[in-house]
């Protein structure tokens, strides 16, 4: 090897052509040809592919946990029947996160900003927190948590929220909230254009 440094050719990646073998085929595949049956399941999963598009328009990021919008955050308790409130839980496990934030608003007038919460047991939901700076909105969806005995029980709820951007741009609508089970805070971004 010189020292000059080496030099490395970029091959494009292998590409794949689906050939499904005769026993991985529907039984009713009957006379139809293979590609029939995948061009019908590639139209089955355009909006699958289209909604996974759109979600991915956001962003998923670590909050500044500085942010005013936070400050009602609290510690988890450490006495039983001791309570705290905490950005709720809106990645649970396996269960989706769901955020839904118009793609555009007009100027003054209010819209509505959805995400979905996991909570039960000993997990309640409390307020949801709007802040609006300029272009830029912080929301976030509180859950009250106590520490004790708990029934073992999901409730999924949906939680709406009002904003409102004064002038016509580009705004950015963050929701904060947990992602379990590691129990960390995490910010989703939705980008809205303000006419």
């Amino acid at each position: 090897m010189s020292d000059r440094g080496t030099s490395a050719s970029l091959t494009p990646p292998p590409t794949f052509d689906l050939q499904l073998p005769p026993e991985h085929l529907p039984p009713d595949a009957g006379e139809r040809k293979p590609e029939a049956w995948k061009s019908k399941h590639r139209r089955r999963l355009a909006p699958l592919a289209l909604a996974v598009l759109l979600a991915s328009c956001g962003s998923l990021t670590q909050p500044d946990p500085s942010s005013s919008a936070l400050s009602l955050e609290q510690p988890l308790p450490t006495v039983v029947g001791k309570t705290a409130l905490r950005a709720g839980n809106i990645r649970f496990y396996g269960d989706p996160l769901i955020v839904d934030v118009p793609a555009s608003a007009t100027a003054g007038v209010p819209f509505t900003v959805s995400v979905t919460t996991y909570g039960g047991g000993c997990i309640a939901e409390a307020e949801t927190v709007v802040q609006v700076n300029g272009w830029r909105a912080h929301v976030v969806p509180y859950q009250r948590v106590s520490i004790g005995l708990c029934t073992q029980e999901l409730r999924i709820t949906k939680r709406e929220a009002s904003v409102t951007f004064a002038v016509p741009g580009q705004a950015v609508v963050r929701v904060i909230g947990r992602k379990q089970p590691e129990d960390e805070l995490i910010e989703v971004e939705r980008i809205v254009v303000v006419r």
